[in-house]
């Protein structure tokens, strides 16, 4: 295997609008030492055809699997990989024609390099290297863009199970895979600052109509507490993963019509949460007892002004 190649890996379900330009900018990158694996994730518009009109080139190959979600598709495109360094891409993005260029030549005697999107400016602002357990840390607590794109994977770390072991997740499996890498990681990681990601934001996509439930929610953090038992101690994680937790339970409002079961477990062990580790956080504590959908609605638009301003959290 050669350690210059990059597996470039694009799940794709009903993409047709942007996919010819997704695939365009992969293949123009000015790094040609890469595969580009397209996964067609059980489209029903034009995107097998797009892809089909591609599977000429040799450095292109094309996976058709029965629609089964984007984990399944990005593990099923690990597993074709002939790369020793994976990359992956959405279908509806882009790359910078120096993208790849870049994270490469940062590579050396790392096994990820961490890129940013053309949306996400803290990467600026951070050291050249990230320890581990440091970038463990960051990731869960949302410190550091959670997606899976724009960072560069040595392909050693991955099993034949690390992505679809969260297939059950529509949202917020990016994290859980990302952290699962992160724990299989033992080198520091090497931080890139210039933007290597074109994002479009796709108000069609899954994870945007996707509708969370408290009964999802639990489930989810239960696992996310879990792939990191090894590395962080419970409470430490209950403390950093507050930030995704809040944000969580402002998306269950949103989704039920600004209506809040405040009598759930998932809120009342949240309240307990935040008045152990962040007894000074009163706006959203009494959002968590409100059953007002006037001041819940207030109350979710703030938030969202106060995670914009800090820049930590995307919506």
């Amino acid at each position: 295997m050669k350690k210059t190649k990059v597996s470039v890996i694009v799940p794709i379900y009903n993409s047709e609008r942007y996919l010819r330009e997704c695939i365009d900018s992969i293949l123009n990158q000015q790094y040609k030492d890469i595969e580009l694996i397209l996964v067609n994730d059980g489209s029903t518009d034009e995107s097998g055809r797009i892809c089909e009109s591609y599977s000429s080139n040799h450095n292109v190959k094309y996976i058709f699997q029965t629609n089964q979600g984007v984990s399944v598709a990005r593990q099923n495109g690990v597993n074709n990989a002939e790369g020793y360094w994976i990359l992956f891409v959405d279908s509806d993005d882009t790359l910078p024609a120096n993208a790849i260029a870049q994270l490469m030549s940062i590579s050396s005697n790392v096994d990820i390099v961490a890129g940013a999107t053309d949306r996400d400016k803290r990467h600026k602002t951070l050291p050249d290297y990230i320890s581990a357990l440091d970038y463990v840390k960051m990731l869960y607590s949302e410190n550091f863009g959670p997606t899976p794109t724009s960072k560069l994977f040595k392909i050693s770390l991955f099993s034949d199970n690390t992505v679809k072991q969260f297939k059950q997740f529509a949202s917020g499996e990016d994290l859980l895979m990302n952290l699962s890498l992160a724990v299989a990681n033992k080198k520091d990681v090497r931080v890139c600052k210039d933007s290597t990601y074109h994002y479009r934001k796709n108000d069609n996509s899954v994870t945007h109509k996707f509708r969370k439930t408290y009964e999802y929610c639990s489930k989810y953090f239960v696992i996310k507490e879990n792939v990191v038992k090894n590395m962080l101690q419970r409470d430490e994680a209950q403390r950093l993963g507050l930030r995704q937790k809040i944000r969580f339970f402002y998306q269950i409002v949103v989704g039920a019509g600004f209506v809040n079961d405040n009598s759930d477990d998932f809120v009342k062990n949240l309240k307990g949460d935040l008045i152990k580790y962040q007894p000074y956080n009163f706006l959203d504590r009494v959002a968590l007892t409100s059953n007002n959908r006037l001041f819940l609605r207030m109350m979710y638009y703030l938030y969202r002004i106060r995670t914009r301003v800090s820049g930590r959290v995307y919506f």
